[in-house]
């Protein structure tokens, strides 16, 4: 299957620039159901609602669909997800999803950095 997203993403942010926020969030549920398994038009779509102010929904987004993702692609939201939990101050949860990210995957070495770069681990 081939992937819509990088097309896709050009169309976002286009409609985006031009204040076309509808089209915008279109084009993310087209690539979404063309390609459920692939995080990145789910996180285009999280970012959109969150430039909306919908930062509830944006969070939601990512939990929701994190569940049904290959490992991979849920190792990208569930950064996104920390990433967006750190900014809204809710610094507990973020460090737990990373810390499951950290354990689900040893190998990869990205949730690690992002922990490492936590004042609270390094007094823990």
């Amino acid at each position: 299957m081939d992937d819509p997203w990088p097309v896709a993403r050009l169309l976002v942010t286009h409609y985006r620039e031009k204040g076309q926020v509808d089209r915008a969030l279109a084009t993310c549920r087209s690539a979404i159901e063309h390609r459920p398994d692939l995080a990145a038009p789910r996180i285009g779509l999280a970012d959109l609602r969150a430039l909306e102010g919908r930062k509830a929904d944006s969070l939601q987004t990512l939990q929701d669909a994190g569940k049904a993702w290959a490992d991979n692609e849920r190792a990208a939201a569930r950064s996104t997800l920390a990433q967006r939990l750190l900014a809204e101050g809710d610094r507990t949860k973020a460090i737990e999803l990373l810390r499951a990210a950290a354990a689900e995957r040893p190998d990869d070495a990205g949730p690690r950095l992002e922990l490492l770069a936590l004042n609270e681990i390094h007094s823990a």
